[in-house]
Protein backbone atom coordinates (compact mmCIF):
# COMPACT_ATOMS: atom_id res chain seq x y z
CA UNK A 1 0.00 0.00 0.00
CA UNK A 2 2.32 2.73 -1.22
CA UNK A 3 2.13 6.10 0.51
CA UNK A 4 0.03 4.69 3.34
CA UNK A 5 0.68 6.03 6.83
CA UNK A 6 2.13 3.51 9.27
CA UNK A 7 -0.94 3.40 11.54
CA UNK A 8 -3.29 3.15 8.57
CA UNK A 9 -1.32 0.21 7.14
CA UNK A 10 -2.63 -2.06 9.87
CA UNK A 11 -6.28 -1.10 9.44
CA UNK A 12 -7.02 -3.26 6.39
CA UNK A 13 -5.49 -6.48 7.78
CA UNK A 14 -7.10 -5.79 11.17
CA UNK A 15 -10.51 -5.37 9.56
CA UNK A 16 -10.00 -8.61 7.64
CA UNK A 17 -8.90 -10.41 10.84
CA UNK A 18 -12.01 -9.26 12.70
CA UNK A 19 -14.44 -10.12 9.89
CA UNK A 20 -13.02 -13.59 9.39
CA UNK A 21 -13.13 -14.25 13.14
CA UNK A 22 -16.85 -13.43 13.12
CA UNK A 23 -17.71 -15.59 10.11
CA UNK A 24 -16.96 -19.28 10.59
CA UNK A 25 -17.05 -21.45 7.47
CA UNK A 26 -19.24 -24.54 7.35
CA UNK A 27 -17.83 -27.59 5.62
CA UNK A 28 -20.36 -30.38 5.80
CA UNK A 29 -21.20 -30.75 9.47
CA UNK A 30 -17.99 -29.04 10.63
CA UNK A 31 -17.60 -25.38 11.48
CA UNK A 32 -14.16 -23.98 10.75
CA UNK A 33 -12.98 -20.79 12.39
CA UNK A 34 -10.47 -18.80 10.38
CA UNK A 35 -7.72 -16.60 11.74
CA UNK A 36 -5.32 -14.10 10.23
CA UNK A 37 -1.77 -13.25 11.17
CA UNK A 38 -0.21 -10.39 9.26
CA UNK A 39 2.92 -8.32 9.42
CA UNK A 40 2.57 -4.94 7.74
CA UNK A 41 5.76 -2.88 7.72
CA UNK A 42 6.56 0.65 6.67
CA UNK A 43 9.44 3.06 6.48
CA UNK A 44 9.43 6.80 6.82
CA UNK A 45 12.94 7.57 5.66
CA UNK A 46 14.17 7.72 2.13
CA UNK A 47 17.04 5.38 1.53
CA UNK A 48 15.47 2.35 3.20
CA UNK A 49 15.69 -0.59 0.86
CA UNK A 50 12.94 -2.95 -0.21
CA UNK A 51 14.95 -5.72 1.45
CA UNK A 52 14.76 -3.89 4.80
CA UNK A 53 11.03 -3.44 4.39
CA UNK A 54 10.46 -7.11 3.53
CA UNK A 55 12.64 -8.22 6.47
CA UNK A 56 10.58 -6.04 8.81
CA UNK A 57 7.30 -7.46 7.48
CA UNK A 58 8.67 -10.99 7.86
CA UNK A 59 9.75 -10.26 11.43
CA UNK A 60 6.33 -8.79 12.26
CA UNK A 61 4.54 -11.84 10.83
CA UNK A 62 6.81 -14.22 12.75
CA UNK A 63 6.18 -12.25 15.97
CA UNK A 64 2.41 -12.35 15.37
CA UNK A 65 2.50 -16.12 15.02
CA UNK A 66 4.77 -16.54 18.04
CA UNK A 67 2.44 -14.35 20.12
CA UNK A 68 -0.41 -16.78 19.58
CA UNK A 69 -1.56 -16.27 16.00
CA UNK A 70 -4.63 -14.33 14.91
CA UNK A 71 -2.78 -11.06 15.36
CA UNK A 72 -1.68 -8.07 13.34
CA UNK A 73 1.78 -6.83 14.26
CA UNK A 74 3.57 -4.14 12.34
CA UNK A 75 6.96 -2.50 12.37
CA UNK A 76 8.54 0.65 11.17
CA UNK A 77 11.91 -0.04 9.60
CA UNK A 78 14.67 0.69 12.17
CA UNK A 79 12.26 0.75 15.09
CA UNK A 80 12.08 -1.89 17.79
CA UNK A 81 8.60 -1.11 19.10
CA UNK A 82 5.66 -2.93 17.57
CA UNK A 83 1.95 -2.44 17.68
CA UNK A 84 -0.26 -5.46 18.11
CA UNK A 85 -3.89 -6.43 18.19
CA UNK A 86 -5.45 -9.75 18.98
CA UNK A 87 -8.89 -11.20 19.07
Amino acid sequence: MPRTAHDAARLLPEELRQKLAQAPVRVGDAEIRLSVSAGPASCRQRGNTMEQLVQSADRALYDAREAGRNRIMGYLVRMTDAFASAG
